[in-house]
């Protein structure tokens, strides 16, 4: 029962995303997309609402790319030092 309450939050949270990036890219925006995608994700039980969230937050604050972006950057500061 609390899982399911969790689910119903991570989901609402992301719904709010999505509604912001549509507004700000338009509904074929690749942005919208992929939370999109993680909803999908999020409702058929591929993905758990921790990993959704993370997901979608990434999305939302590096762009399409977000988390292969953070993951290079990771990797030249790591080749750096």
């Amino acid at each position: 029962m609390i899982a399911e309450a969790r689910r119903r939050e991570v989901k609402s949270i992301i719904t709010m995303m999505l509604q912001q990036a549509t507004e700000a890219e338009g509904p074929s925006g690749p942005i919208p997309s992929k939370l999109r995608e993680v909803l999908v994700k999020l409702e058929s039980g591929e993905m758990t609402p921790s990993v959704s969230l993370r997901t979608a937050e990434a999305l939302v604050s590096c762009g399409e790319n977000g988390i292969m972006k953070e993951k290079l950057k990771e990797l030249s500061v790591a080749k750096k030092h």
